[in-house]
């Protein structure tokens, strides 16, 4: 693992890790090594095609989970909603439900499958509204930049914004130090500024989980 990391190839996937063990997690998962098989979840009005023919339709009251290994045999994905929203985290993916939405649960950041993956549904259906729906922290904010970058889509940040982390103040944590070190970085940047001056100034960050129970 040392040689894999010193390589530099993989330095932009690792780049926010905040310890050894977590580079070594996103490096093996990059190369389709996992401890447990990699899922992708997926609700809203839809249609795959696979490879061999079969169909599958998706619905907003069946929630569909495929392995990275499935998604890969993709031929076709038709998506009926108007909007399709990337979701940082499964307990929000389950709550949230908005007409015209069509919802993909990634888990944090995304290796080279699943952002090809994404490009192919971007693809297929380039009239659609590209959101995602993440934490009010540097880590979501570099989930968000990583998932843009990688995939060329512009998706908007959904619910990410200074009215949210104001709104739900109360219910906000400290910024670590790591935190701060990030959100320094981002600054530098000039990337989200203004929510990032907020976060600093406020000393504050916002679970997502807090504006799905709240208002969703």
């Amino acid at each position: 693992m040392r040689i894999l990391r010193k390589s530099g190839y993989f330095d932009d996937l690792i780049e926010n890790c905040t310890d050894e063990k977590e580079e070594n997690k996103v490096i093996l998962e990059e190369l389709n090594v996992y401890a447990n098989p990699s899922y992708v979840y997926f609700k809203g009005n839809g249609k795959i095609t696979f490879q061999n023919g079969n169909e599958i339709s998706i619905t907003p009251e069946i929630l569909l989970a495929l392995s990275s290994a499935c998604i890969k045999e993709i031929v076709d994905f038709e998506i009926k909603d108007t909007k399709i929203m990337t979701v940082e985290n499964l307990t929000s993916f389950n709550r949230i439900k908005e007409p015209g939405t069509f919802y993909i649960f990634l888990s944090g950041y995304h290796n080279s499958a699943k952002q090809n993956f994404i490009k192919k549904i971007h693809s297929q259906n380039p009239e659609k509204e590209y959101l995602h729906f993440g934490d009010i922290d540097p880590d979501g904010f570099y989930i968000l930049q990583n998932l843009r970058t990688k995939t060329n889509i512009n998706f908007a940040p959904y619910k990410m914004g200074i009215t949210q982390l104001e709104k739900y103040s109360s219910f906000a944590k400290p910024l670590e130090q790591n935190d701060q070190k990030k959100a320094r970085a981002l600054k530098e940047k000039n990337l989200f500024p203004e929510i990032i001056d907020c976060m600093l100034k406020a000393n504050q960050k916002l679970e997502q989980e807090i504006i799905s129970w709240k208002e969703m």
